[in-house]
């Protein structure tokens, strides 16, 4: 503890100095998906540093100083201070004193206005880091260009969560509706100038091709992602986010009307609720609970993106949680199911 508060005291003086604001310039490209190695590393690490940032520009340039390598999160927030998990990109900064050159055009949420962005540094236990100053770099015309033409090619991505999401396409941070409305617009405009004998009907017509080629390019989207969606629960059963939940619900099921006993649930994870909450949606009215006082009373543990868990001669130790448990069945999206034996 005494080595973490001078380790700490020892940053926030090179802060305050200035001292790493000459260090190494560091490039940084984040990337938007986590590998599963980077996931797996994740499970074990903290938060160590936050911090907001208001800026424009298609770069930020954040001095910073780490004990340990530190993996990032970035994007920009909504007007309502809330961000999207669409628009995170992530990235890792090396140990020591440096400046770090952030390209923020990787985000699908990028706009070359200004914007607060979120940046949060998560490091391994016992590692410590402090952000310092950030400058933005204007974006150029050539770069709103690139990003718009990226984002043109951003397939609408569909989430299965409490509330299915669909986000809409924005191109630079403007809604693609909004776009296909100015053009619709224009082109009435045009219409009515050059052919006032027909103006009415070419106007609806330019309406009507705007909004069937505006639901093509969704249905596109739709189409291939429902197979994607199709494929995975073919071959081995899981669906999206939802993973494996519905197989193991079914799993409970039968085992606890093999044995009548009731159905209550721990599940043991370092990840969100959100598996939790589908779990519990499949098997109500049963109990699912992550509350370690409701252990006394479950009869099953689901384990699910906890790192370091290991069961050893019918004992489970998942984090906090060590008693007597019997492995029933592994799970095609690494979820593994336990009886609690008393």
């Amino acid at each position: 503890m005494h080595m973490r508060i001078i380790a700490g005291t020892a940053l926030l003086c090179a802060l305050s100095s200035g001292a790493f604001a000459q260090g190494e310039i560091v490039e940084i490209t984040p990337h938007r998906h986590l590998t599963e190695e980077e996931r797996i590393e994740r499970m074990g690490m903290n938060t160590v540093s936050t911090v907001m940032l208001v800026g424009a520009g298609e770069t930020v340039e954040i001095s910073y100083a780490a004990t340990h390598p530190l993996s990032c999160d970035t994007g920009p927030l909504r007007s309502n201070g809330k961000g999207d998990p669409q628009h995170l990109v992530r990235f890792a900064l090396p140990a020591g004193s440096h400046r770090a050159s952030i390209d923020l055009t990787t985000s699908p949420g990028w706009a070359p206005w200004s914007q607060n962005y979120l940046v949060a540094c998560m490091g391994t236990a016992g590692s410590t880091a402090e952000l310092g100053r950030a400058v933005f770099t204007s974006a150029r015309l050539t770069t709103i260009v690139r990003v718009a033409r990226k984002h043109l090619r951003l397939p609408e991505e569909y989430q299965a969560s409490s509330a299915h999401t669909l986000r809409g396409y924005r191109i630079v941070g403007i809604p693609l509706g909004y776009i296909v409305l100015a053009a619709a617009l224009f082109g009435i405009f045009l219409m009515s100038k050059l052919r006032r004998e027909r103006a009415l009907s070419r106007s609806l017509a330019i309406v009507l091709v705007c909004a069937l080629g505006y639901q093509a390019w969704f249905s596109m989207d739709l189409v291939t992602m429902t197979a994607m969606h199709l494929r995975t629960w073919a071959s081995d059963g899981t669906y999206a986010q939802l993973g494996s939940v519905e197989a193991m619900a079914h799993t409970i099921r039968q085992e606890a009307e093999a044995r009548d006993i009731e159905r209550f649930v721990f599940v043991c994870t370092s990840e969100s609720d959100f598996y939790e909450k589908a779990l519990r949606y499949f098997l109500y009215p049963s109990s699912v609970s992550r509350d370690p006082e409701s252990l006394a009373a479950a009869t099953f543990i689901v384990v699910h993106a906890q790192p370091g868990w290991y069961e050893e001669d019918g004992v489970l130790h998942c984090g906090r949680v060590e008693g007597p448990a019997r492995f029933l069945q592994k799970f095609p999206d690494g979820s593994v199911l336990f009886a609690i034996t008393r």
